[in-house]
């Protein structure tokens, strides 16, 4: 197997953050693919690493991270970290997804009101989450950034930045976390920072989340 880092909202590692689709293909390849396989050939190119999940009601589905042939460029052709559980026919449904983190009031977002230009110090559009290593592989040199758009729309979405320090310091773009070994997890937070003209009105905030690793 490998490593394989998942988000979750609770300590307890049950309840997973929701899977966002970024880009949606399918499985490029006649005859389809066996279980085992450790490559597979999609009709649209994905980013140069990510998570796919395998969308198969007759075989299953299944989640798996991969990363392209020439790291960090995109490709039709995916390296799987994990082979393949199941059997895959060919143009079977595969979407490739992100975590996007929800942030301060979901309902109405977060008031425009300045006082959160910078992280203010008081925990104040905050919210914890976990990373969780549930491969059984040591997931190394892991890295967690954060964007203020989603991979294909910035429609209320607002700046963020990420601790792993606490919910009032730390604070920044980019996360350099070291290694988690399975079965470990490591405990962050996202702050939303409202810039001016942003609407608070039917306008939830969310923290999209880029993580990029090496499993060993």
């Amino acid at each position: 197997m490998s490593a394989f880092l998942k988000i979750y909202s609770d300590n307890l590692h049950t309840v997973e953050l929701a899977h966002n689709t970024d880009i949606a293909t399918t499985i490029n390849h006649t005859g389809g693919y066996a279980a085992g396989a450790t490559s597979i050939v999609v009709a649209n190119a994905l980013p140069g690493y990510g998570t796919i999940d395998i969308i198969d009601a007759t075989n299953g589905n299944e989640t798996i991270a991969y990363a392209t042939p020439t790291p960090g460029v995109a490709s039709t052709t995916l390296n799987l970290l994990t082979p393949l559980a199941h059997l895959h026919p060919n143009n079977c449904v595969v979407n490739e997804w992100y975590y996007s983190l929800p942030v301060g009031d979901q309902v109405n977002g977060v008031l425009n009101d300045g006082t959160n230009a910078t992280p203010n110090g008081i925990g104040v559009n905050v919210q914890n989450f976990y990373l969780y290593n549930a491969g059984d592989q040591k997931a190394q040199t892991v890295t967690m950034s954060t964007s203020n758009v989603s991979p294909s729309t910035s429609q209320g979405y607002t700046d963020t930045l990420l601790s792993q320090t606490s919910a009032t310091a730390g604070f920044a773009a980019s996360l350099a976390m070291g290694n988690i070994a399975s079965g470990a997890q490591v405990q962050f937070w996202a702050v939303a920072e409202v810039t001016s003209g942003q609407s608070f009105t039917n306008n939830p905030q969310a923290c999209v989340v880029n993580l990029a690793y090496q499993s060993v």
